[in-house]
């Protein structure tokens, strides 16, 4: 689990930052306009949500669009190597 910037730290506002795809976003500013509410966004704070973001989950929670891949591609703020999976790979074939 990757700890969120400024966590414990009252006098900054908390960062929050998912994995998808192997890529770290940061999703702090999105929170507000989230359309499935910022409820979704905080339970991966700091975890990784591929499979819920290319709605690869049972029950599907939903299938996010092309739009949603670009907007999410702009919050990237970092890059997970070495990654011991294949899920980049996985997500590419079931797109």
């Amino acid at each position: 689990k990757a700890a969120a910037a400024g966590e414990g730290d009252k006098s900054q506002p908390r960062q929050l930052l998912i994995v998808v795809d192997g890529f770290v976003d940061d999703v702090t500013k999105f929170l507000p306009s989230h359309p499935g509410g910022a409820a979704y966004l905080h339970a991966y704070n700091g975890r990784d949500a591929t499979a819920v973001f290319f709605g690869l989950t049972e029950p599907v929670v939903y299938k996010h669009s092309h739009a949603a891949h670009n907007l999410l591609s702009n919050m990237r703020v970092a890059v997970i190597e070495g990654k011991p999976d294949d899920t980049q790979q996985d997500n590419k074939k079931a797109q």
